[in-house]
């Protein structure tokens, strides 16, 4: 069953956050975190703005920030949910991020047990498209 749409003004609180770091949510992998760390993305707080706070690689960001690509293809990343569950919204916030943000995005996922010999390395972990969960859509 796809998510199904819902705006800002929906009360997506009666779901359970199954990327809460709290239930055990975690990034395995992400392309690239040369601005800000994906392990953001899975904060249970909302986003805060810090005008003049930065960091060695510059300035402060309360969400994942790659590097701008030069060369063909995308950054992605893959996260571990806490629980195992079935999807009923999903939230793509990209407050603050004005006019530095992905113009389209997806989302596929997958179910391994912990134990499965396809975790133990990225490189063996297949991207399926028949997975989709949200096919790539013009997000902003």
């Amino acid at each position: 069953q796809n998510p199904v749409a819902m705006s800002s003004d929906d009360d997506v609180s009666i779901f359970p956050n199954l990327a809460s770091p709290i239930l055990g949510a975690t990034i395995v992998f992400a392309t690239d975190e040369w601005f800000a760390s994906a392990d953001n993305m899975l904060k249970d707080s909302e986003a805060v703005w810090a005008e003049n706070e930065y960091t060695p690689f510059g300035k402060w960001m309360d969400g994942w920030e790659s590097r701008r690509r030069r060369t063909e293809g995308h950054d992605w990343c893959i996260v571990a949910l806490g629980l195992p569950g079935s999807l009923s919204v999903i939230e793509v916030n990209t407050a603050f991020f004005t006019g530095n943000y992905s113009p389209k995005i997806s989302i596929s996922g997958a179910y391994f047990d912990a134990s499965d010999a396809e975790l133990s390395t990225i490189s063996e972990l297949k991207f399926r498209r028949d997975n989709s969960v949200l096919s790539r859509k013009e997000y902003g």
